[in-house]
């Protein structure tokens, strides 16, 4: 397995210096959230919350908010190619069970990364608010 999670990190790591892929991935990634299917509170918590890490790497990458380091960067970039990965330690063509690593590895980037993500949402407001 840890092959597949290689190969998975070798792409982040190429990824973080074409702006073509980092804009594939995240258009892959909004596509695999709008597939997630029914609409309940957990998974508006978790789209609501993948979608704001979509959001700090486009601001990352236009130059607008550079508040993170390259290595938070890359570790938010391997969890968006995990998540659209089909392939992935628990494969996501098994009904329930395949998005579970997926889903954890995310909620372990949240959890991890709060402060960041934190900032960068107040940051969001303030800019939101300058408009």
């Amino acid at each position: 397995m840890s092959s597949k999670i290689d190969k998975i990190y070798k792409q982040a790591k190429a990824a973080l210096s074409s702006n073509d892929k980092i804009r594939l991935l995240l258009e892959q990634t909004v596509q695999k959230l709008n597939d997630l299917g029914r609409n309940d509170q957990d998974r508006d918590h978790f789209v609501s919350k993948v979608q704001a890490l979509i959001r700090m790497i486009r601001y990352h990458y236009t130059g607008e908010y550079r508040a993170f380091s390259t290595k938070t960067l890359l570790t938010f970039v391997f969890g968006l190619f995990y998540f659209i990965t089909p392939v992935d330690m628990i494969p996501d063509i098994i009904p329930i069970l395949g998005l579970t690593d997926d889903v954890t590895l995310l909620y372990w980037i949240f959890k991890n990364f709060a402060d960041d993500i934190e900032h960068f949402l107040q940051w969001e407001k303030g800019a939101e608010i300058s408009k």
